[in-house]
């Protein structure tokens, strides 16, 4: 049975006695599910193909992830199935008696990159609880604030309030790099309830503890005023930050620093430094997280370690038209709820790609650019006769407004798509008519080489709607 399509088979609830009869079989090869003979785990390429509908980029930080999943299955399936053997008292063999650890794992990357993209899709597809956390609101046991055990307690509201599945999931917490150490407090006797006491909560829960969770009473709550205890030994933890500064604490440590007398290290050269700052995130060892801010305890709970690295400029373009949520269709179809078709020239979505690069927001960036190019249109064009609305590379940089048309302008849009992709250098035609510009005035040609003029239609304009052509 493949977890990824995990349906009921009873979903009528009428049991047969051939039906009880295979049950009683199955809890005596181990159970059904995590320990049944017949589970099969979704290989770590299923993982990975599902992602890649999602999650453009970041190949090795998906496989990393993918791989860490699908150990996480086997393993809970492997110590799932011995347990249920003691329990029936049958023999187990040696090669099956070993207990598999889990490793947790850490996502590195700057803002934007997908880290939390790729947690959020892996919950649609998962057969076990998973919940996702975020650090920051986490102090130390006392304080105001969130304790640490909110988030087992948040893994066990998923999975319906069943301990025992909930001891078999996967918890996601992110912006793990705001507990870090501080280093710029005044006083250095000052206990530290965010950061450092946070990391030291976390330990026992990260490793493997019985944690008790006490449910307040509540009307039409599941589990309202009961005590549950979830064992955190099989719980995945997958943890992510941005981690800022920490390339400067890699690159301080691998470079060979100038100086006088025989000792002295050579500074590299121009080209080495060059090849460094690209194969910076290659060389993160525990030392650098421990220089950082985290404690060595936290450190070994997290052996494994992915990172990702900042999107290219054409990987921002596929965000922005590959997955299966693009922006570009999104917006789309909002624009389509209210009767305007909205195109986007190859020229702007380099455009749009090359602003989100140049601010160094990552993908989280492109929406944002998005926004401001298209707020005005969706406040003006509901209810107007306006039937397209073309995004242009000038339109991007704020050298022109949008470009807007009626119906039967379908020749004059296909133009200007073409004419602005042939400007810029990209998807360029032999057919592609030239533009000619005046301003912020738009003039197709006609057939016959002559300038069509066409009125320039700014937002500001929109209530109007007789065009001369």
């Amino acid at each position: 049975m493949n977890a990824l399509s995990i349906t009921s088979q009873y979903s009528d609830g009428s049991k047969t006695q051939a039906v009880e009869d295979e049950q009683r079989h199955q809890e005596e090869v181990g159970g059904t599910g995590f320990g049944a003979t017949n589970f099969e785990p979704p290989t770590p390429k299923d993982l990975c193909r599902h992602l890649d509908s999602y999650v453009i980029g970041q190949e090795s930080m998906k496989k990393k992830v993918a791989v860490a999943l699908f150990n996480h299955y086997l393993r809970v399936s492997h110590n799932y199935k011995i347990e249920r053997l003691r329990k029936l008292g049958k023999p187990v063999t040696e090669l099956s008696d070993v207990v598999l650890d889990k490793s947790n794992i850490l996502l590195i990357g700057p803002s934007g990159s997908g880290k939390t993209l790729i947690a959020k899709t892996i919950a649609q597809v998962l057969d076990v609880p998973f919940s996702m956390n975020d650090a920051t609101p986490l102090t130390q046991s006392g304080y105001v604030g969130e304790d640490v055990e909110v988030i087992i307690y948040r893994l066990l509201q998923n999975a319906n309030f069943d301990a025992q599945l909930a001891s078999r999931g996967i918890v996601f917490l992110d912006e793990i790099d705001k507990i870090a150490r501080r280093m710029d407090a005044t006083n250095p006797n000052q206990r530290d309830v965010s950061g450092e006491g946070v990391q030291q909560g976390l330990l026992r829960i990260l490793e493997g503890t019985n944690v008790t969770i006490n449910v307040k009473p509540g009307v039409n709550k599941p589990g309202s005023g009961e005590q549950f205890i979830v064992d955190t030994t099989n719980i995945l933890f997958v943890l992510s930050g941005a981690f800022v500064g920490l390339e400067r604490i890699v690159r301080d440590r691998i470079s060979k620093k100038g100086g006088l007398g025989f000792g002295a290290f050579l500074k590299e050269t121009d080209s080495e430094a060059k090849k460094q700052e690209e194969s910076w995130t290659e060389l993160i060892e525990a030392e650098d997280l421990v220089k950082f801010g985290f404690i060595p305890e936290f450190v070994g709970r997290v052996p494994l370690v992915g990172v990702a690295r900042s999107l290219s400029e054409p990987e921002l373009v596929r965000i922005l038209i590959e997955p299966r949520n693009a922006i570009t269709r999104q917006y789309q179809e909002i624009f389509s709820r209210f009767g305007v078709d909205l195109k986007f020239s190859s020229g702007a979505l380099s455009s749009i790609a090359a602003e989100a690069r140049t601010r160094n927001v990552g993908a989280r960036g492109l929406r944002r650019i998005m926004d401001i190019i298209l707020s005005d249109a969706q406040f003006d064009l509901p209810g107007s006769n306006y039937k397209f609305c073309v995004v242009t590379s000038d339109v991007v940089a704020k050298k022109s407004p949008l470009h807007l048309f009626q119906v039967g302008d379908e020749t004059l849009v296909h133009r200007l798509l073409k004419s602005d992709d042939s400007n810029v250098g990209i998807a360029i035609s032999p057919q592609a008519q030239p533009i000619h510009r005046k301003g912020d005035i738009v003039f197709p040609l006609q057939e016959g080489g002559e300038p069509r003029r066409k009125e320039a239609v700014s937002i500001a304009d929109s209530s109007s709607t007789d065009v001369k052509c």
